[in-house]
């Protein structure tokens, strides 16, 4: 289909081509058009099969894939958070407005769907669903919950679901391996382990799984955390790279892998930069911030933290976590950290998760007790935004467009 559309668009460009070369671009061919009948119904078929062309890659999403053209009578999801809740009896995916005026359902069914994420221009949710004894897949839908699609038949438990900075993709991590995948649909596409690796592995020994991935701004490089048997550490896959390589940190005693017993990171929207935390097995820690092109890793602040994320004036908030066994961390709160300072503001709210900010870096939307929260970090407040209602987490931030 793909195909024939690109083929049949390039022999009508062609044939208007050779009549413009022939009879020129001007007046006279325009009234060479209107009285001769023959030229008149070749350009109405031409533009005929251009919109039925433009309709076809509308309704196969290939419009906003190829050319960034939406055609939609759909309104786009803004100013809101969407988030998993069971208050429904099974855990669907919500929204709610940030000043908690509107509060919708926008799935309703068996599956127990996760992992919600919004789309750069709010046009799309993208979510993981489980059907029964199935694996999990990736679907989207438009913002008012009609429209569900699967994109994925991929074996294996999901996780990391987010889109590529383009919106264009959607990034997602499946027994170990990070895969790729066409917001409209398609073939996946398997970006780690590399073939070079496999085939190492193939030699080596078992592949060590990958637990998180993300692009950077640019959609050039590639960020990942790796779970080997002595920690996790952060790898980073540069264009035209066949293998990933390590981030280390450059000291006068040699270079040192950013690797913990819990390594989490964030990329800095509009930027090569990288917010990285890490718990180490003694129970400490810190955040480092990590520059890909300069070739840099700087620590920012000390102590165990986990789950960054960061705003587009590279504010980052993270969850201060306390080690309570191998692999088990407690919430003691969250802190929003400047990393130009190195200064740091504290929050102390036990139990606070999965903290992000807004699409405008105003507000962290975090999870705490099966609740839905906002904060102002200006102000310290926050906002309940589901009252109680149902068990709710793993909240993400629609865009944000200022009334």
């Amino acid at each position: 289909m793909q195909v024939q559309t690109r083929r049949i668009l390039f022999l009508e460009c062609r044939i208007l081509y050779l009549y413009i070369n022939q009879y020129g671009c001007t007046e006279a061919f325009s009234l060479r058009i209107i009285r001769n009948p023959e030229l008149r119904g070749i350009i109405g078929l031409i533009l005929s099969a251009l919109f039925i062309a433009v309709i076809m890659l509308a309704l196969t999403g290939k419009l906003t894939e190829w050319f960034g053209i939406r055609l939609t009578l759909k309104k786009p999801l803004t100013n809101a958070v969407v988030f998993v809740s069971d208050r429904g009896g099974n855990p669907d995916i919500w929204f709610v407005r940030e000043d908690g005026s509107e509060s919708r359902q926008l799935t309703n069914n068996s599956a127990i769907e996760s992992n919600p994420v919004v789309s750069p221009d709010g046009y799309q949710i993208a979510f993981l669903a489980r059907k029964g004894e199935e694996h999990e897949q990736v679907w989207t839908m438009y913002p008012d919950g009609t429209g569900s699609h699967r994109l994925t038949d991929v074996t294996g438990t999901k996780s990391s679901l987010r889109y590529t900075p383009d919106g264009k993709k959607l990034l997602f991590v499946s027994a170990g391996s990070v895969w790729e995948v066409s917001a409209t649909g398609g073939a996946p596409k398997r970006l780690l382990p590399t073939h070079e690796q496999t085939l190492g592995a193939t030699v080596a020994g078992e592949q060590a799984p990958f637990e998180w991935a993300a692009y950077s701004s640019d959609g050039k490089t590639l960020a990942a955390v790796q779970d080997f048997e002595q920690g996790q550490i952060l790898v980073k896959l540069a264009p035209g790279d066949d293998m990933p390589t390590q981030v280390v940190h450059h000291t006068e005693q040699g270079d040192i892998p950013l690797m913990g017993e819990m390594v989490s990171a964030a990329w800095v929207p509009g930027s090569s930069r990288l917010a990285v935390a890490m718990v180490y097995p003694n129970g400490s820690g810190g955040l480092v911030m990590v520059d890909i092109d300069a070739d840099t890793a700087v620590p920012i602040i000390g102590g165990a933290v986990g789950n960054p994320d960061c705003s587009r004036d590279g504010s980052i908030v993270v969850t201060m976590l306390k080690r309570v066994g191998v692999g088990e961390y407690k919430s003691l709160g969250l802190m929003v950290v400047n990393p130009y300072s190195a200064s740091a503001r504290t929050f102390k709210l036990a139990g606070a998760e999965n903290p992000v900010w807004s699409m405008d870096g105003k507000k962290v939307a975090f999870s705490r007790g099966g609740d839905i929260y906002l904060l102002d970090p200006e102000t310290g407040k926050t906002i309940n935004l589901t009252s109680g209602r149902g068990i709710s987490s793993q909240p993400a931030f629609a865009p944000t467009v200022r009334k």
